[in-house]
């Protein structure tokens, strides 16, 4: 009814990113910075979708071309410090560091960032770190600025051996935004940005959270169950056409609090048991650094038995508070895993409960 209005453009991208779709909300967020580039909410909505979608580099660009467009308003300041936050939480301590720069070179005066500056230093172990951290509470002291003692202290009390853990993550990507999506399209192009087939699904996890995936929408949901009482969850899914295979998805542990952290040797020690020391078990560690993936084939598996595939791959992530599996079984018709399972395991995300 009024395709053109940059209100309802505006309005639309957050919902659709408090919806977990955040391929059409990064096509409406483009649209509203199309409409609207003279408004600095424009930019910061489709900031917060690449937040989410942890597109931080593309993220750090949009803010620079933000700085320029509007020179010292607030908004600005706020979303350099923002994605510095959400950087720290996923381990980018250099995008981290390079964002808290600009909040200071932006407002010299902002304690809270001078805090996370040491905080992050902190947990990347450089050396001074502490110190840096303490004389900053000094420094809040002496202003008499109350919140930022408080936070002080909170950082200074939660490092252990001279080490800080960082925030807990609250933005974990549940899709992956396609190249065309994470940066400013042509003039009049924003609205017609193509948008993939998955779409995200959540299933809540007992007091936890959720877990989100993206899942094709052709995909049907086949055998699974649920433990609530212990908050696990098992998920099995298949394709409706085409090539024959099954996806399962199981959250195997989900501490209250402070997970396991997911290391190499504990990731092979789950994929070996996984696999029943098939002979030949191949583990790679994952780009992003929280999981590792291991493909054989099944070692239980003969001829001719129905509704069975020979080749099997896992991974395993620490996605939020719970270690997840993720398996695909597929037939010897294809030498290679489907895409489609390597692109669920790439969206697979966690939303913690508010």
């Amino acid at each position: 009814l009024a395709p053109d209005s940059w209100d309802i453009w505006l309005e639309y991208t957050s919902a659709l990113r408090q919806a977990g779709q955040l391929q059409k909300a990064a096509r409406a967020g483009w649209r509203a910075v199309e409409l609207g580039p003279d408004r600095v909410e424009s930019w910061v909505n489709l900031s917060n979708v690449l937040q989410m979608a942890n597109a931080l580099p593309e993220d750090a660009a949009l803010l620079e071309e933000m700085a320029r467009r509007f020179p010292g308003d607030a908004h600005v300041v706020k979303a350099f410090d923002i994605l510095a936050y959400t950087a720290w939480s996923l381990r980018d301590f250099a995008l981290a560091r390079k964002a808290l720069d600009r909040t200071l070179q932006l407002d010299p005066h902002n304690l809270v960032a001078r805090m996370d500056q040491a905080g992050v230093a902190l947990s990347a172990g450089a050396p001074g770190a502490k110190a840096q951290l303490e004389a900053a509470l000094a420094e809040a002291r002496k202003a008499g600025d109350d919140r930022a003692v408080g936070y002080a202290q909170q950082l200074l009390d939660g490092s252990k051996g001279g080490r800080l853990d960082p925030p807990y993550p609250q933005t974990w990507a549940a899709e992956v935004l396609a190249p065309a999506l994470r940066t400013r399209p042509a003039a009049g192009a924003a609205a017609a940005l193509p948008v993939a087939d998955p779409a995200p699904q959540a299933y809540q996890l007992k007091r936890l959270g959720s877990l989100r995936l993206a899942v094709p929408l052709a995909w049907r949901r086949s055998v699974a169950g649920s433990e609530p009482a212990k908050g696990l969850a098992n998920l099995a899914f298949g394709p409706a056409t085409g090539a024959a295979f099954a996806v399962k998805v199981t959250a195997l542990t989900l501490p209250d609090e402070h997970p396991q952290p997911l290391t190499p040797e504990r990731a092979k020690a789950i994929l070996a048991a996984q696999f029943g020391g098939a002979p030949g078990l191949q583990v790679h560690w994952l780009p992003e650094a929280r999981g590792a993936m291991a493909w054989a084939r099944d070692p239980a598996w003969k001829p001719g038995r129905p509704d069975d595939y020979p080749n099997l791959l896992t991974a395993v992530l620490q996605v939020g508070p719970a270690t997840v599996t993720l398996s695909c079984f597929w037939g010897l018709e294809s030498p290679e895993p489907p895409k489609a399972f390597l692109d669920l395991v790439s969206s697979l995300a966690w939303v913690p409960k508010d």
